[in-house]
């Protein structure tokens, strides 16, 4: 719940765990390297948000956000869908912790 709150302070639409939320235009900027799901509102307030949250860059985020999505198809499209949502922000956040206990 803490965790919550705290994207929730930084910006970051905490809503449905199905839906995508509209948030508010970001100064993050992330390479174009990264996929281009990255490059749009709710990708730069995604990478915003945990940048702050696990004190590490974007392209730590993006590899985290990557990695923890692993098991689920993340092409392009699917991953932007999932930008913006809690059931996503919570699965790198996940993953981050077992990153860090391994």
């Amino acid at each position: 719940e803490h965790l919550i709150k705290t994207a929730q302070s930084l910006g970051f639409a905490v809503q449905s765990t199905t839906t995508t939320t509209p948030a508010a235009a970001s100064s993050a900027s992330t390479p174009s390297s990264f996929p281009a799901a990255f490059e749009t509102t709710s990708g730069k307030k995604h990478v915003e948000s945990l940048s702050k949250l696990l004190h590490t860059d974007a392209k730590g985020v993006v590899q985290l956000t990557l990695g923890a999505l692993q098991d689920v198809n993340t092409k392009d499209q699917h991953l932007q869908s999932l930008l913006g949502t809690r059931s996503l922000f919570l699965r790198v956040l996940d993953y981050h912790g077992k990153q860090r206990s391994a």
